[in-house]
């Protein structure tokens, strides 16, 4: 343990509540591809469990309130173009490293709940630097919702004057959406994005439409050069050449951009004898809860289904009885005129035998744990050989959209069909940006639970070498690497492979990479001079719940200096957070804190027996979450325009032994290790 620092009267700073909002106005990379999903009770976020599913299941029957929440995003899909769907969520950590959109293991729009004072809940919109947390839509655990059937589009009673205070979760769940879509808050008390929760909203203003349409668009049909609504007009699904009946199935992409649209379409059955099944899917791809028919030359029904319910939204029709050459007639529509008569779908032409349709991998239930998915999979990439030395690297995948070129992300597979995982190698090419400043952060996340391989990882530069980077492994395979200023337009190399030690040799991962950007929209909440054995003590108030982003670098004359920052809680004296820096590095984490006050403490560490030296320390702070506050008064900004976020007070004092009382016990050597491997 470091010697204790010398007694000495220390001078701090008093912080306000810091504006640092979360960065409204930036679409999601592919809005047609969204999801959401239900953490499970006892997920971790940010050190607490997940409580969202005894909290509500104790308000209504489960699908009831979750499809609140469906509703909620469903009702901001159908004025703009995206699709949200309901996928599986496999219980991991919140904020855990993977990709920022179509992770297999959750949906962009993670559902949570946790304690949190002062708010109903928080949301994080879009945002690079907030990792797999963007659209986290987390509940204030603590408070009193109230459940309301808001499908037939009424709003509930107001609540009894002399009755507890009650908040409409719909409310709340259609507010937090508009958050994790990309909206701010307004000032409008009609809108549903008003900053403070006033009585129960279920209806999009005129603003509230134009601000989700600024973003993403009128909701459009992408798939559908002209009118196809009527027998005349039908879309012609043709026969692929090659087509094999027996083993393969014809698959068309629709859309029905509101309750009003009708897609129909023309097709010719094979010149065989047999069944053929239609099936209208929508599972995994939006909310669409629709309907299909088959009809007669005029237009006669022979034949019809319909979705049961938003959670279950694929229906098919089994055909009999069609001649070869027989003209068929299939028209897709809602099946009930609500919102979720919106959303692409596919069109899926089947004559293959019962058989071997029962083979096909079925999609697990919903609310089932998403590991079951990996369990007894296909490997997403099946190529053995291919990709093993530099020479034949291939670049890392840009972010879908090509959104924010410094972070580079993929879905992919070591070892093949042929079992090969204990010799076979992937290689990626990652470019540094020409301006790139800080660092850049590997991540690499083996993906099956018990059924997934141990991965090992080297970063290369383009002569083979490993290039120098602290790493940890954490208990769930997943590797973070850092390599500390990275040279602005160099190629790296990710060097993929399975642990000889593991007892699985081919397995499914996710892996990133990200260049650390100066953001400029992050305050700078600290930046001085730490001498060996005299800390630096900064005094923060939060005046709201809230997801922030510290960025600490340190500089020094010699590489074995560094600073740690621990985060107090001023009043329990507990630890909440601890994260260090080498001289010539920066480090990024992400916390959840509380209003209150804490206490942030800098201090001068070397590594190893090098003896402690005088370092150059920076904290950049932002805010990524948004709180909607329960309109009770609460607020502390609301109505402040005398308010400076940015006041300091400087003349703060306290004694040294409070905080010698509660001594960080987290070593330097601990936290931090030099990470290389052969």
């Amino acid at each position: 343990m470091p010697a204790p620092n010398r007694r000495r009267q220390i001078q701090s700073q008093l912080l306000e509540s810091r504006r640092m909002l979360a960065a409204f106005g930036t679409p999601w990379p592919d809005p047609s591809s969204l999801s959401i999903s239900f953490a499970h009770d006892g997920s971790d976020i940010h050190g607490q469990d997940n409580e969202i599913h005894s909290q509500l299941d104790a308000l209504a029957d489960r699908q009831e309130w979750q499809e609140l929440a469906l509703r909620a995003f469903q009702t901001w899909s159908y004025v703009a173009d995206i699709n949200v769907a309901l996928t599986n969520d496999a219980g991991a950590d919140f904020g855990t490293p993977g990709l920022q959109q179509n992770d297999p293991r959750f949906g962009e729009f993670r559902i949570g709940s946790i304690p949190q004072s002062g708010a109903l809940a928080n949301t994080l919109p879009f945002q690079v630097m907030a990792g797999t947390l963007s659209g986290d839509l987390l509940l204030n655990s603590a408070t009193n919702f109230a459940y309301h059937d808001w499908a037939g589009g009424a709003a509930p009673d107001p609540t009894p004057p002399e009755s507890p205070q009650q908040f409409d979760l719909f409310s709340v769940f259609l507010h937090e959406a508009g958050n994790a879509l990309g909206i701010e808050d307004n000032d409008l008390t009609s809108s549903v994005m008003f900053q403070n929760y006033t009585v129960p909203k279920g209806i999009l203003t005129a603003q509230d439409i134009a601000d989700i349409q600024a973003l993403y668009g009128q909701r459009s049909d992408d798939y559908e050069s002209a009118d196809n609504g009527s027998l005349l007009t039908a879309s012609l699904i043709a026969n692929p050449a090659g087509f094999d009946p027996a083993g393969q199935t014809i698959r068309v992409r629709g859309s029905l951009k509101d309750a009003a649209d009708v897609d129909v379409y023309r097709y010719v059955p094979l010149s065989l004898s047999g069944d053929v099944t239609v099936t209208l899917q929508a599972r995994e791809i939006s909310l669409l809860q629709g309907k299909i028919e088959l009809l007669n030359l005029t237009g006669g029904v022979l034949a019809s289904a319909e979705a049961d319910s938003v959670f279950d939204n694929d229906v098919s029709l089994t055909l009999g009885g069609l001649s070869a050459q027989q003209l068929a007639y299939i028209r897709v529509t809602g099946a009930d005129g609500d919102v979720y008569s919106a959303g692409d779908y596919d069109l899926v032409i089947d004559y293959r035998s019962d058989t071997v349709q029962a083979s096909d991998l079925v999609t697990p239930a919903y609310d089932s744990l998403a590991e079951h998915l990996w369990q007894n999979f296909d490997l997403i990439d099946d190529e053995v050989g291919a990709t093993d030395v530099i020479a034949d690297a291939v670049p890392l995948p840009l972010m879908p959209g090509g959104i924010q070129s410094h972070r580079q992300e993929v879905l992919s597979s070591v070892g093949g069909t042929n079992n090969s995982g204990s010799t076979d190698v992937d290689v990626w090419k990652v470019a540094a940006p020409a301006n790139v400043s800080g660092a850049m952060r590997v991540h690499l996340s083996p993906i099956g639970g018990d059924a997934a391989a141990d991965l090992k990882i080297q970063i290369l530069d383009a002569s083979g070498a490993t290039v120098g980077a602290s790493g940890r492994l954490a208990a769930d395979g997943t590797w973070t690497l850092d390599v500390d200023q990275p040279t602005p337009g160099a190629e790296y190399f990710l060097r993929i492979s399975v642990d000889p030690s593991s007892a699985v040799d081919v397995g499914n991962y996710v892996a990133s990479a990200e260049f650390t950007p100066a953001f400029t929209d992050a305050h700078e909440m600290f930046s001085r001079t730490i001498q060996p054995g005299e800390d630096e003590f900064v005094r923060w108030n939060l005046r709201e719940s809230k997801m922030y982003r510290f960025d600490l670098s340190a500089t020094a004359a010699s590489d074995d200096a560094g600073v740690r920052l621990t985060v107090y809680d001023a009043f329990t004296k507990e630890v909440v957070l601890v994260v260090g820096a080498t001289a010539g590095g920066s480090r990024s984490v992400h916390a959840m804190l509380d209003s209150g006050d804490y206490i942030l403490r800098f201090a001068a560490l070397s590594r190893g027996d090098a003896p402690v030296q005088a370092v150059d320390a920076s904290l950049f702070v932002h805010g990524l979450s948004d709180d909607q506050d329960p309109g009770n008064g609460s607020d502390p900004d609301e109505g402040d325009s005398d308010y400076d976020p940015y006041y300091y007070y400087d003349d703060y004092d306290y004694d040294y032994d409070y905080y010698y009382y509660y001594y960080d016990p987290f070593g330097y050597d601990d936290y931090y290790s030099s990470y290389s491997s052969n």
